[in-house]
């Protein structure tokens, strides 16, 4: 899926409703931030899950070699997050 078909295929549905990735058979995890990869991909996540690959990282962001296992959080630079009840 393409960003503009994303935008397209969001545009009809709630604007005040909650983004979740459906993984694994169920609509499991909170999607909580979006950034352009290094390999083009734009990537949505939630912010305490791991980025592996470089490849799937910001530009700028620690590397595999600097940091195997870079929470999103840390690499967006944003404060870590904090355990809520869903």
């Amino acid at each position: 899926m393409l960003v503009s078909e994303l935008i397209v295929a969001l545009a009809d549905l709630p604007q005040d409703g909650r983004v979740v990735l459906h993984y694994d058979g169920a609509a499991r995890i909170n999607a909580e931030a979006a950034w352009l990869a290094q390999d083009g991909a734009v990537v949505i996540a939630q912010l305490d899950g791991p980025v592996y690959d470089d490849s799937d990282r910001i530009a700028g962001a620690l590397t595999q070699k600097e940091s195997p296992y870079l929470e999103v959080w840390e690499m967006l630079g944003m404060p870590k997050p904090t355990e809520t009840e869903d």
